[in-house]
């Protein structure tokens, strides 16, 4: 069920997914990456209402129907977040901050620690992100008006020639052989990864993320787990680092993924699993 919210910092649109013929156990917020709104749909939400959560998909600001006014910084969109739990009378949650959600759910962890019970950080930025040369790109493509006819156009050539384009894409999300990655892809592997990047948009949410700043993560009081992929070729190792560094309790899942769209590989199997375990198991 896709709605939108007005909170007190806003409006918020958002989805919510529950288990069919099974009790809600508990409820996750799941955050969104970079060009990714609610009705965007993560390969793991199967497999997290099965072991019987209730997802909160909200569109982060800026992305499809939230305005970029309702939370600029990462600070500001992670207190509309935890006005829309409020809203829904939500007193707790686990999160999963993917990507360039990553610092939304990290400020929303340190920020309002008596809604997050646990944070999974999967493939996050946690410190600067991007560098000037990807902002720079991030400005020619992704900003307003532009990024519209980028995705058309992307879009176009996706249905057309779905391998190729994906082995483009690939290029930029791995370091490792994009091409080798898709071609390895079976016919099921393919139609999932194009359904998962053919509804991307940036709106100005895109031109609000590569300012985002995680704030101070010592003050995250929730166990967090980090899955990370070793050859991710969107957000460097220090992001990791940088995290496992600050944040009280915390561990790391490192997969043999092959790329940033982690989901999409044979080894994120086992990352899955560990995700589920650290989540489910108190």
């Amino acid at each position: 069920m896709k709605t939108s919210t007005q909170t007190r910092y806003g409006l918020i649109e958002y989805r919510i997914a529950e288990p069919e013929n099974k009790p809600v156990e508990r409820t996750l917020l799941l955050i969104n990456g970079g060009h990714t709104h609610c009705n965007s749909m993560l390969p793991d939400e199967p497999y997290l209402l099965d072991a019987g959560f209730r997802l909160i998909v909200p569109s982060r600001p800026g992305y499809q129907g939230t305005p970029s006014t309702t939370g600029r910084t990462a600070h500001e969109a992670a207190d509309a977040l935890a006005a829309l739990m409020d809203v829904l009378e939500i007193d707790h949650c686990d999160v999963i901050a993917l990507s360039a959600g990553g610092p939304t759910g990290l400020q929303l962890a340190s920020r309002h620690p008596q809604l997050v019970r646990k944070l999974v950080l999967q493939c996050a930025a946690t410190c600067e992100f991007p560098d000037a040369k990807q902002k720079r790109i991030a400005s020619l493509l992704f900003r307003p008006g532009i990024e519209r006819i980028f995705w058309a156009l992307f879009r176009g050539m996706l249905n057309t020639a779905p391998r190729f384009t994906l082995s483009k894409l690939m290029a930029s999300l791995t370091t490792s052989d994009a091409k080798a990655i898709v071609k390895a892809l079976d016919d099921e592997q393919l139609i999932s990864m194009k359904r998962f990047v053919e509804t991307q948009r940036s709106g100005s949410g895109f031109m609000n993320d590569i300012h985002h700043h995680s704030g101070d993560l010592s003050e995250i009081q929730a166990r967090t787990l980090i899955v990370f992929s070793k050859y991710d070729g969107v957000i460097p190792y220090r992001h990791v680092d940088y995290a496992m560094n600050r944040i009280p309790h915390v561990e790391l899942c490192l997969t043999e993924a092959e790329s940033h769209l982690m989901w999409f590989s044979p080894h994120y199997t086992e990352a899955r699993r560990n995700i589920l375990h650290f989540l489910t198991n108190n």
